[in-house]
């Protein structure tokens, strides 16, 4: 089952780079614990990743990025944008809503590994 668009109709290039990130699924009633996974590509507009669940279409996600190990995590809130079943799991794009950096130092040295806009 896929519910990805089999012409690309992306307007941002794709950054293939992994970090770790992790999500909560806050369109339930209870969140629930942080799933931890890993990035699969990064865009201008959002982000594709690994996951064992099935998400619905204009989900909710909070997620934490570790672009870089020795700092704190960025922080995003996304929609799963398109969804694709993938060896017993899922690969799962998500199109940012809101992106959070803890400093202005960190925001700019994400610049070239990850072009996000810093709002």
């Amino acid at each position: 089952m896929s519910d990805y668009p089999r012409t690309d109709r992306r307007s941002q290039p794709r950054t293939y780079l992994q970090h770790s990130i992790s999500y909560r699924r806050v369109d339930q009633k209870e969140p629930g614990e942080a799933i931890q996974t890993h990035t699969l590509n990064f865009s201008d507009g959002g982000l594709a990743f690994e996951s064992a669940e099935f998400m619905e279409l204009d989900e909710t996600l909070a997620l934490e990025i570790q672009a870089d190990p020795h700092k704190p995590p960025v922080q995003a809130v996304a929609k799963v944008a398109w969804r694709e079943k993938h060896d017993g799991g899922f690969r799962v794009g998500v199109e940012f809503l809101w992106i959070g950096c803890p400093s202005l130092s960190m925001a700019t040295s994400m610049m070239p590994l990850v072009p996000w806009p810093v709002l």
